[in-house]
């Protein structure tokens, strides 16, 4: 892998069979993420710094043998694809509500909360 950074342009650039998507799943994470905005210079616009000295904080353990790496990527790359589509399902509702009530939903009071991916939103039983 090659890690590149100037000044406000971070990347990663891997090669086939290397350990970039592991990383990934790893960098995309609840838990890395959670850890990462603790450690890491909040921004403007809310945008957080990521520089060496706050990703090598971050708690990473790639996988050991090839086989346990092939197994976290295939969840990675499944994990992936289910947060795009609750992504899209919500997009869509959100699309959707929006036309139903006859208004900008940005412009509402509260509407960050139509967004929210966090489990605080519960339905009570």
């Amino acid at each position: 892998m090659i890690y590149f950074h100037n000044v406000r342009v971070n990347g990663i650039l891997g090669r086939e069979g290397s350990l970039l998507s592991t990383l990934l799943v790893l960098l995309n994470s609840q838990a890395v993420d959670w850890a990462f905005r603790r450690i890491a210079a909040v921004h403007a616009n809310g945008y957080f710094a990521a520089n060496r000295q706050s990703i090598a904080l971050l708690p990473i353990c790639l996988p050991e043998d090839a086989a346990a790496q092939t197994e976290f990527e295939r969840w990675g790359a499944l994990l992936h694809r289910k947060g795009r589509d609750i992504a899209q399902e919500r997009q869509g509702f959100l699309s959707w509500l929006s036309d139903a009530v006859g208004a900008d939903l940005r412009a509402l009071p509260g509407h960050a909360h139509l967004g929210r991916t966090t489990n605080s939103l519960r339905v009570n039983s």
